[in-house]
């Protein structure tokens, strides 16, 4: 990539802003020459219908090749951002080296998460000009923010879920068989006594 507006604008047309304001959704995009973070802050019907236009969308319409989910989270008290902010960085691309180790990969997605959420709290006590700039100069400004190689790892990695894969495990009604199902002569059941 070598802006941040078509991988922004296709991402805000899945949510389909036109018939919504801006306050609906909240969150950042991050667009790096190989990779893109994006971070969305919805209501939970809002984000459940943009994820299901992901996996109707095809992705060859898509400005990327890849869609996987770094972390979800659901009941919380307060957003992050304030507002959607957009930038490009534009940073040397190097190899990036793959997280095969479950556990590296928690610990890696972890301290991503965790950097973005220090972004939105360093973004939201600026006003919008001294914000955009940040983010035009964020690795001067925020040294320890994880590089596109870091995030170009964790997309690769197998255990990160893919829109589908998050889609089916979370998407979906629980399906629990009980031991009690599994067990023959059928246990009586309880009765209750008043």
């Amino acid at each position: 990539q070598e802006d941040d507006e078509e991988v922004r604008d296709y991402f805000l047309d899945l949510f389909d802003l036109s018939s919504t304001d801006e306050e609906t959704c909240t969150g950042i995009t991050l667009v790096y020459p190989t990779a893109c973070v994006i971070v969305v802050e919805a209501e939970q019907a809002v984000l459940w219908d943009f994820m299901k236009r992901l996996h109707s969308s095809e992705l060859d319409n898509a400005p990327v090749n890849t869609l996987k989910i770094l972390s979800s989270s659901e009941d919380i008290s307060r957003r992050a951002f304030n507002m959607p902010y957009s930038a490009f960085l534009n940073e040397a691309t190097a190899a990036a080296t793959l997280i095969e180790d479950s556990e590296k990969l928690i610990a890696t997605a972890s301290a991503a998460n965790i950097s973005i959420l220090q972004l939105a709290e360093k973004l939201n006590a600026l006003p919008g000009n001294e914000a955009q700039e940040l983010l035009s100069n964020l690795r001067s400004s925020f040294t320890t923010f994880p590089t596109q190689e870091t995030f170009t790892a964790i997309i690769g990695a197998d255990d990160t879920p893919s829109v589908d894969e998050f889609l089916s495990f979370f998407g979906k009604p629980v399906n629990i068989t009980l031991d009690t199902d599994m067990a023959w002569p059928t246990p009586e059941l309880l009765e209750a006594h008043l």
